[in-house]
């Protein structure tokens, strides 16, 4: 892989921030320039090349090893010979490594369940977690084809925004089919097991946020009883796609609509839940519900009042 690709990948992690942040995600200052992001990120990635370098001293001392999986342990080529450049490109070879092994350390964890489910051996984990990694490899460098070396929507006209905001709309359907085809061809057979778990990772991610407040923590049924009912209420009550837009407006009026569809979701979640929670657990399921609204709304109220403040 070349400086340049490992360029683009440090590009591309901005950006994303940023994207965040237009989205309604991300906390990003309303008048940073991603050139400064970039800057701030850089003089994060010293310390952290260099606590990394520390680190690995320790465990090969200690005589541990942490063997990435094949496709992470790629080398990494400068393009320049001069010293400042091969030091740059060591930095963003250190910024890729940790993104793809926060991607792989993600991948295990969402997917730990799975692996119990379908009682996959340690040999076909890491085949897994490699095609998970490979995928989203991909997309970031697909991504970084469609934003360029630099991105800041401030340079960009109303007809570069809207065709920016096709093109944004056309990734996230063509991530979601490439995700699925590449799944089929891994699992085969067993896509379907697959598939159906799939299907409840945005949910067990959610359930996790809100159970790590719980007084009493769920067991594996219990957490997989109530998957199961968010999974189904999710069926029923569908809330709107979010949909890219560079439109402040439109990123608030999304955020009411989900916020409106939540709360019949939410009510028949605690209504159904109530029969396999004990009393602890419904309340504090109630409260971190409750929690995550009042988050919401507030996150709403802001960006009312950053746009207002903007006109």
């Amino acid at each position: 892989m070349n400086g340049k690709l490992i360029v683009s990948h440090l590009v591309v992690a901005v950006a994303c921030i940023a994207i965040g942040f237009w989205l309604g995600y991300t906390q990003f200052p309303q008048d940073s320039s991603i050139e400064l992001e970039q800057q701030r990120l850089s003089k994060q990635l010293d310390q952290v090349t260099q606590e990394n370098s520390q680190l690995e001293k320790k465990l090969a001392a200690a005589g541990i090893t942490d063997d990435l999986p094949a496709v992470l342990s790629e080398s990494y080529v400068s393009d320049g010979d001069d010293a400042k450049s091969k030091k740059d490109t060591e930095k963003l070879a250190s910024m890729q490594k940790m993104m793809l092994r926060n991607i792989e350390k993600g991948a295990r964890d969402t997917y730990a369940v799975m692996f119990e489910q379908m009682q996959m051996s340690e040999e076909e984990q890491d085949a897994f977690v490699n095609e998970f990694i490979a995928y989203n490899s991909h997309w970031m460098d697909r991504q970084y084809d469609i934003m360029g070396d630099s991105f800041n929507p401030d340079d960009l006209s109303d007809e570069q925004k809207q065709d920016l905001e096709q093109q944004m709309r056309q990734f996230g359907k063509d991530m979601k089919e490439d995700l699925n085809l590449r799944m089929a061809d891994h699992f085969e057979d067993e896509f379907d097991q697959y598939e159906a778990y799939a299907q409840t990772v945005d949910i067990r991610g959610k359930l996790r946020g809100l159970t790590k407040s719980f007084r009493d923590p769920l067991d594996n049924y219990t957490r997989e009883e109530v998957v199961n009912i968010m999974a189904d209420e999710q069926s029923a009550n569908p809330v709107p796609d979010w949909e890219f837009t560079f439109d402040p407006e439109k990123r608030i009026q999304q955020q009411k609509n989900q916020l409106v569809g939540g709360d019949v979701w939410e009510k028949n979640v605690l209504d159904r839940s109530s029969s396999i929670l004990t009393h602890r657990q419904l309340e504090d399921l109630t409260a971190a519900l409750e929690k995550t609204r009042k988050q919401t709304e507030l996150m709403i109220e802001m960006s009312e009042l950053r746009l207002d403040k903007k006109e």
